[in-house]
């Protein structure tokens, strides 16, 4: 008899709890489904899209990034142009699994490859569009050349996407 006693009551005990556990998640459901909205209305219409494109930045910005020749400068031209609104189109979901924003949805990319890819050509066409020949020394013009082409290189890639890592990472 206590046997049976005791086990309704186990019974019971663990029917309450799976009903308690799943009215907190339907709760939470409510209340993500809640944040997925506001974050839409809200990014959307400030969001800067990730597309192929020269930024948007002023000259003398272009200038200053380009005169580091380095990864540095790169990190800057990104931070100014993606960076300055408090919606970025580019989240790190995972080590290894980054989102964009572009033609209106979230895209998935793994590796960052993709992104990689549209970043770099729009940081060379920025600094393509400022190099001209006239505006530097032929040795300053060859070296900001050499860099410009060497966002190109698969390493160099690497690295960019390493340090923009990290500032997303900075930025939550």
């Amino acid at each position: 008899m206590k046997i049976k006693v005791k086990k309704q009551m186990e019974k019971k005990d663990l029917t309450q709890a799976v009903e308690s556990l799943i009215s907190e998640v339907r709760d939470m459901k409510v209340i993500l489904s809640e944040l997925k909205l506001d974050v839409k209305k809200s990014s959307n219409s400030d969001l800067v899209e990730l597309k192929r494109e020269r930024l948007n930045i002023g000259k003398d910005k272009i200038l200053h990034a380009l005169s580091f020749h380095d990864v540095r400068g790169d990190v800057y031209l990104f931070k100014e142009y993606y960076l300055k609104n408090s919606f970025t189109p580019i989240r790190r979901v995972s080590p290894r699994k980054y989102e964009y924003f572009a033609e209106g949805k979230w895209r998935i990319d793994i590796d960052g490859l993709r992104l990689m890819q549209i970043v770099q050509y729009n940081i060379q066409q920025s600094y393509y569009m400022v190099n001209r020949l006239d505006a530097f020394s032929i040795e300053e013009f060859q070296m900001n050349q050499e860099h410009i082409q060497q966002l190109s290189t698969e390493k160099y890639k690497k690295r960019l996407l390493r340090e923009i890592s990290q500032e997303l990472a900075n930025e939550v």
